[in-house]
């Protein structure tokens, strides 16, 4: 049998596993503002689902990475003051970690998007 996804997987994007789904950043054109969403997909039903909600609304944010993180979902999104780090349980998102730009609130830095992962807890 052949998997269709309800909408385009771009082919940069790499997906992110974590219990079972599959995982994949869609964007989307809504009345021309790019729009993040999060593409699921259940390897044990083979049933793809669009998450009813992500910290990342459907607002412009350009600058979105995902990942895997204590085996939870994880996203690591550049704001205007640094980098906010959502994690989710359950499909529930919270905010677990804000690095500040360490630069003037003026300035403007371009972060780096790699994959975070944490070395160490403290």
């Amino acid at each position: 049998m052949k998997i269709i996804p309800p909408c385009q997987i771009l082919s940069y994007e790499r997906p992110v596993y974590v219990n079972g789904l599959l995982y994949w950043l869609i964007y989307g054109n809504q009345e021309r503002d790019t729009v993040v969403e999060i593409l699921c997909f259940d390897l044990h039903t083979e049933i793809f689902s669009v998450m009813s909600y992500s910290p990342v609304g459907k607002t412009l944010h350009p600058l979105v990475e995902m990942s895997s993180l204590d085996n939870r979902l994880c996203l690591s999104v550049q704001t205007s003051t640094g980098l906010d780090i959502w994690m989710a349980t359950n499909h529930i998102w919270k905010k677990a970690y804000i690095i500040d730009n360490p630069l003037s609130p003026g300035c403007v830095q371009i972060w780096s998007m790699a994959r975070v992962s944490v070395l160490g807890k403290k």
